[in-house]
């Protein structure tokens, strides 16, 4: 892999722990939890040293959260109906009845 400059290797922050800054390669440093399932990670920690299957394994991820883009946003959609007592609306009313108003006005 190619080194960066002698100039942008003096900016660089110093190595987390368990990382090589020659390559920037994952060694064995501990992966995040998160409350997925354990998932491949790449295999780079600046972008410039990504392999073909690093990147190949993040288009298939974004393909994968793409496809689920409809269902999160009519899930935060249908949050809005539960608004706070009281209001004679809910969120989701109001934004409907607001987004309604600016079409009709012709707004952008």
């Amino acid at each position: 892999m190619p080194r960066a400059p002698p100039a942008l290797r003096a900016l660089r922050r110093p190595t987390p722990r368990g990382m090589d800054s020659a390559q920037g390669a994952r060694l064995d440093f501990p992966a995040m939890s998160s409350p997925e399932k354990s998932s491949p990670l790449v295999s780079f920690r600046e972008m410039q040293y990504g392999t073909r299957e690093d990147y190949l394994l993040l288009d298939e991820s974004e393909r994968q959260y793409a496809r689920g883009l409809a269902d999160r946003v009519l899930e935060q959609l249908g949050k809005l109906d539960h608004s706070l007592k009281g209001y004679p609306v809910s969120r989701l009313q109001h934004s409907l009845q607001t987004a309604t108003r600016a079409l009709r006005d012709g707004a952008d």
